[in-house]
């Protein structure tokens, strides 16, 4: 069985204005939702990590009833959110990069004329249209 828990620790308001957090998530071959149904695990490897951090009461309320309005797990949610930043700032592989930089540079120093571009859309629109007549004609 899942064991999610989820402690919240609080003192008095002037000597902790914030909520701290501390969510510790483990998944097991199933997890139980709160209707109690077994859902499917959604990934092949056990997660077990704790990230505290702090957030104001008001912001931790409307991200509670935001992700509940969208029937998503706040902590989903905000595992999407870190991957997605990660991911965002990967740097590509200096490969690509390199090998990018040499095609723009290929392209610049291309001596054969440019093609106009509205020549080159009406070349793309022609194609497209005698692939969607073709297209209808196998479909009679």
């Amino acid at each position: 069985m899942a064991q999610t828990s989820s402690k919240v620790m609080t003192s008095s308001p002037a000597a902790r204005p914030a909520i701290c957090i501390d969510v510790v998530y483990t998944l097991s071959s199933r997890i139980t939702a709160s209707s109690g149904d077994l859902l499917p695990r959604t990934s092949s490897h056990p997660k077990e990590e704790n990230f505290n951090f702090r957030v104001s009461a008001d912001l931790k309320a409307a991200f509670k009833a935001a992700t509940e309005a969208a029937d998503r797990p706040a902590a989903q949610v905000i595992r999407d959110f870190m991957r997605a930043y990660v991911e965002e700032r990967q740097k590509p592989e200096p490969g690509y990069d390199a090998w990018f930089r040499a095609q723009v540079q290929a392209a610049i120093d291309d001596p054969r004329p440019s093609i106009p571009h509205d020549r080159v859309m009406a070349d793309v629109k022609a194609r497209l249209q005698a692939r969607i007549a073709k297209a209808a004609g196998r479909a009679r």
